[in-house]
């Protein structure tokens, strides 16, 4: 992933709400555009965390709040009204609530001292968050007392694990996990709405809450509200799993890079392929899709819906083999280490296209994507379930690296990550009232909307920026257009005034 200096982002998007063809003399066809304007916030780390405070942070939605889970820094610094000293290569991690305004409203210090690197999953139904992670030196104790200790500091790759909850204000309900080389190493996780969660891992000998195997290569092990342990499935798949979701049927769906003679569901992999693979809710092996490149491709992240579908974010080493699978577009010629968007859908690869660096999150139905680079700048775009992208904003200074974590434009942010900004959030204005439109028997257009200050009307032919101007009498409802004064194609949109 890139890391670099983060910049200022300013976001337009418009959205097209109705379309309605006039029968005039030349056939004007008028289209209404309801617009959303984003304004970005000061590009600074949210308040209570230090300037220089690298994150490379899970992020968990929670309406309007946002908890945030990652691996300290090394060195002496504040953290809200406590000072916090770190020792080198033994940070441990913090997880924190952050308010819509970006404002540190609590965080726990956990593992100081130890290499515990820790993952966020959740919230529940009752806005309680998961959190688990694996160390391979050191201890870990929660506040409640629960002390778990790997022993042994010269015993190299045999992890332990922890895994807490927390609820919503920062109280511990739960704490369990193992000592003395009985964990594994969490590779990715995730959890359902009641709580459920999932972890897969690797390691050599785990022994958690009553279950337990030994020389297995991969492991999927699911705990319940209340970290208990429900069951446990090893399974042969010497490569990694990096990311991992639920369904709505109790389905868990990973995405993962094939080792050598990996198979999954009676399926044989090639090495390097790109897999996504799907459990049952028992963790019986379903089925998979594999693609196979010239060479290596790293599955990065889902995103999918509760139905499965959606869309995977990798690296491809080379090219993807030609006709394994359609090209929706995007770069014509693949790079050495060309970042690709996958269609998924019905448990298949449905389309490919190279982009330029970025990611991916789904939220309402919708996929987004944040290229880190388009050569001059960043830009965000929707993905159509076709693969097809529509551009929604780009930075006006040009980008290099700031990377996608969570997108979400119902409560107005972007997350992002980079080399000394944490995240950045943007804040959208209310959307504008409801623009109507209708046209008498002589052709009269009569354009009607809500009272609401700061909002004036405007009309263009061509929907291209330059292109719009004011009506007469735009800021005051209703405007009258004559036919005799409309153009063959008509575009009219409320904008708000700063």
């Amino acid at each position: 992933m890139c890391r670099n200096s983060a910049k200022r982002l300013w976001l337009l998007s418009a959205w097209i709400i109705s379309l309605l063809i006039l029968p005039l003399k030349c056939a004007a066809t008028a289209e209404l555009i309801r617009e959303w304007e984003w304004r970005s916030g000061p590009i600074s780390n949210p308040e209570g965390l230090p300037t220089y405070f690298y994150m490379d942070p899970h992020l968990l939605r929670s309406g309007a709040d946002l908890y945030f889970v990652q691996k300290l820094p090394y060195g002496t610094f504040s953290v809200g009204e406590e000072t916090v000293s770190t020792e080198r290569g033994r940070t441990g991690s913090i997880i924190g609530k952050l308010s819509s305004e970006g404002k540190l409203l609590w965080h726990k210090i956990i593992g100081n001292g130890s290499t515990l690197d820790l993952q966020g999953f959740g919230p529940d139904r009752e806005g309680n968050i998961t959190v688990a992670g694996s160390f391979l030196v050191g201890t870990v104790t929660f506040e409640d007392g629960s002390t778990f200790d790997h022993g042994d500091p010269f015993t190299l790759g045999r992890f332990d694990l922890v895994v807490a909850k927390f609820t919503s204000s920062g109280e511990l309900l739960w704490a369990k996990g193992t000592s003395n080389q009985e964990g594994m190493r969490i590779e990715a996780g995730t959890q359902d709405a009641a709580g459920n969660t999932y972890l897969f891992g690797s390691g050599d000998t785990l022994r958690y809450d009553g279950v337990a195997c030994t020389n297995y290569n991969k492991v999927l092990l699911k705990l319940d509200s209340d970290g208990r342990a429900v069951w446990l499935k090893n399974f042969p798949f010497v490569g990694f799993i990096y990311d991992a979701c639920t369904t709505s049927d109790g389905g868990i769906t990973f995405a993962a890079t094939a080792g050598m003679n990996d198979s999954f569901a009676k399926t044989s992999l090639s090495t390097g392929s790109m897999v996504v693979g799907r459990f049952s809710g028992n963790g019986d092996q379903l089925s998979v899709a594999s693609l196979r490149g010239t060479g290596t491709i790293w599955a990065e992240k889902l995103a999918l819906d509760e139905q499965g579908q959606g869309v995977v974010y990798g690296i491809a080493n080379r090219s993807v083999l030609p006709g394994t699978v359609p090209v929706a577009g995007g770069k014509p010629n693949p790079e050495f280490g060309s970042p690709v968007l996958l269609g998924f859908r019905d448990g298949k690869f449905t389309w490919i296209r190279y982009d330029y660096g970025g990611s991916v999150d789904r939220f309402g139905g919708e996929t987004f994507f944040l290229a880190e680079s388009n050569s001059t700048n960043e830009a965000l775009y929707r993905v159509a379930d076709d693969g097809k992208m529509s551009l929604l904003a780009t930075s006006p200074i040009g980008g290099d690296g700031t990377h996608l974590k969570m997108f979400s434009p119902t409560n107005g942010y972007i997350f992002a990550e980079s080399q000394f900004i944490a995240i950045t959030g943007f804040r959208a204005p209310p959307p504008p009232p409801a623009l109507a439109m209708t046209r008498n028997s002589e052709g009269v257009l009569t354009l009607t909307w809500p009272p609401a200050a700061g909002y004036v009307l405007e009309r263009s032919t061509t929907l291209a920026v330059n292109s719009w101007h004011l009506l007469e009498g735009s800021s005051t409802p209703p405007v009258v257009i004559q036919p005799t004064a409309l153009q063959a194609v008509e575009f009219f949109r409320l904008r708000r005034v700063p």
